[in-house]
């Protein structure tokens, strides 16, 4: 029989192995030996370069705890302090800074900001906790005690190496914002899409990096700048609202500020921010405080912009206006509305873009304000009169055989505008400003003999529903007129409509011949074209054929298609 022999324990086998290990390596100390350090100056290869380069961002993304320490060699090469030719240099320089960015990118949403203790109060406070917590688990029996010092001792050790990391990481993070600011204007090519990366991949809102970002939007390449706005939209959707405060803070501080910027801004659902703010079970009194600092930022930058700007900016700035306007308080309101009306009052010669904008902004605010707008229906029925030229904005594509129309839209722009300031004076007591809205109709009609066949039928629909709200206009379309006093002139349009009659559209005729002859009893219906496909805007698909068919079609066939009208 074989005698059975006693099994050994696994921590003989241990002690046995590595007994063995320690004979075949004698040399070996059981202390971990530390890699030499690496001398830049001599790599002379690209292939060598690239080795260091992988190898440290291996380290440093595999454990940031202890590999983050060897990426000050990175920022060696970026410093060309390498061997090699000067072409290698650069390219070594342009290759570990977006292997730099590329390990703060893939880091930095593990920085725990809440560890990231900056103080030394802080930390001595921290410490203080740390040991009141060790002296209360050291109460109690002594197997309880055990077990929770050992809870107490892991948990501390991750927490320690989470704040190790966060550290480490924001340092970095840190020191790569410096060096792209200070090389910003040197080499935009490369410096802008690496912010663009960094400002995308943070968390929380950095104040140095978000500057950046901001000023690399003012670049003159227009792919680059499309790149910050796309990082900036990403993370203006998904900060919260107290961030939102931080966030308006910083890029409203100086006035010169991207279009494309305001307009991400103007874009921002804030109320639906903080209705979700409200939800997360967060205190309202606090979304409230972010909220009211949002909004002050917004409108203050808003009114300097008002005050010294012109051209697109501020026409961005005036639909902030109308739409972060009716969030605040009256008093405010009622300040933004009388700088409008001084802008208005007080330019010579405005922008057809800009008098639209802030007729359109300031009959937003009169809305919610419930106050009289006697002077914007006067103000409308001002730049009506001399805003023909202004609706014929569409660009000539002879090559595609397409009318163009620039973004936005003009033409609507106008229309929804008279659209809001007749809606709002018909709707409250017109006595004292009847013969302004008569004006204002007049300058509507005599517009429909000029602009696009989808424009008229717009504003004949709005003359329409004025008429029908206030009967007492009605006269206007009269062959007698209107006669308001003994000292004006009789007002009329009834022969600006005699001229639509003969319009070869059906809606405008039937239009026409129905105000003139039933008043209020006009109603019209929307009608498509055979060839409205021929015209690209960004409204609306019929706008511009009357251009079209005028500049591209020819001569012979441009009113064969309208002849069983005449």
């Amino acid at each position: 029989m074989h005698a059975i022999l006693p099994k050994k324990r696994s921590s003989t086998i241990k002690k046995t192995r590595r007994k063995q290990l320690v004979a075949k390596n004698p040399k070996r100390d059981a202390r971990a030996q530390r890699a030499p350090p690496i001398n830049l100056q001599r790599l002379t290869t690209l292939d060598s370069y690239k080795r260091i380069v992988a190898k440290i961002c291996t380290e440093a993304t595999a454990e940031p705890e202890n590999g983050l320490e060897s990426v000050a060699i990175l920022f060696d090469m970026v410093d060309r302090k390498g061997g090699g030719t000067d072409e290698l240099k650069e390219y070594v320089s342009r290759l570990a800074l977006r292997s730099l960015v590329a390990v703060a990118v893939h880091l930095m949403p593990r920085i725990s900001y809440e560890l990231l203790v900056d103080d030394d109060e802080d930390s001595v406070e921290y410490a203080g906790q740390r040991k009141i917590a060790e002296l209360k688990n050291e109460k109690g029996t002594k197997n309880s005690s055990n077990k929770s010092r050992k809870v107490v001792t892991s948990t501390s050790n991750l927490v320690a190496t989470e704040q190790l990391i966060s550290k480490r990481t924001a340092e970095l993070r840190d020191r790569l914002v410096g060096h792209c600011q200070k090389h910003l204007l040197t080499d935009p090519m490369l410096i802008v899409p690496l912010v663009a990366r960094l400002a995308a991949a943070d968390v929380r809102p950095n104040v140095p990096l978000l500057k950046l970002c901001v000023e690399c939007c003012n670049c003159n390449d227009e792919a680059l700048v499309e790149e910050c706005l796309k990082s900036l939209s990403e993370v203006l959707n998904q900060y919260s609202i107290s961030d939102l405060d931080k966030v308006i803070k910083v890029i409203y501080k100086d006035t010169n500020v991207n279009l494309n910027v305001i307009r991400l801004v103007n874009s921002i659902p804030l109320a639906k921010r903080q209705h979700s703010f409200n939800i997360m079970g967060d205190n309202a009194k606090t979304s409230n405080t972010h909220v009211e600092s949002i909004l002050s930022h917004v409108i203050a930058f808003y009114l300097r912009i008002l005050a010294q700007s012109s051209g697109d900016r501020l026409d961005e700035c005036l639909i902030g206006l109308a739409r972060f306007g009716a969030l605040v308080n009256e008093t405010l309101q009622t300040e933004i509305l009388n700088r409008m009306k001084a802008i208005i009052q007080s330019a010579t010669s405005l922008n057809p873009s800009t008098h639209v904008r802030v007729i359109q902004a300031a009959a937003s605010l009169s809305r919610v304000l419930q106050a009289q707008s006697h002077w914007i229906v006067q103000e409308l029925s001002r730049m009506v009169q001399n805003t023909a030229q202004f609706l014929c904005q569409g660009q000539v594509m002879h090559e595609r055989k397409e009318l163009q129309f620039s973004m936005p839209c003009h033409s609507w722009n106008v229309v929804r505008t008279i659209q809001m300031v007749t809606s709002q004076a018909t709707c409250q007591g017109v006595s004292s400003e009847l013969e302004s809205l008569v004006h204002l109709v007049q300058g509507v009609l005599s517009l429909c003999l000029v602009c696009d066949t989808a424009i008229s039928r717009a504003l004949l629909r709005e003359v329409s529903k004025v008429i029908d709200r206030v009967p007492t206009v009605e006269a206007v379309v009269d062959r007698d007129g209107m006669v308001f006093s003994v000292l004006s002139k009789r007002a009329t349009s009834y022969w600006e409509l005699a001229l639509l009659t003969s319009h070869y559209d059906n809606n405008i005729v039937a239009a026409s011949k129905a105000l003139i002859h039933q008043g209020s009893g006009a109603t019209l219906t929307h009608t498509k074209k055979n060839d409205t496909s021929r015209s690209v805007t960004g409204d609306i698909a019929g706008c511009g054929i009357d251009v079209h068919e005028l500049i591209l079609v020819p001569e012979s066939d441009m009113f064969a298609q309208y002849e069983h009208v005449r």
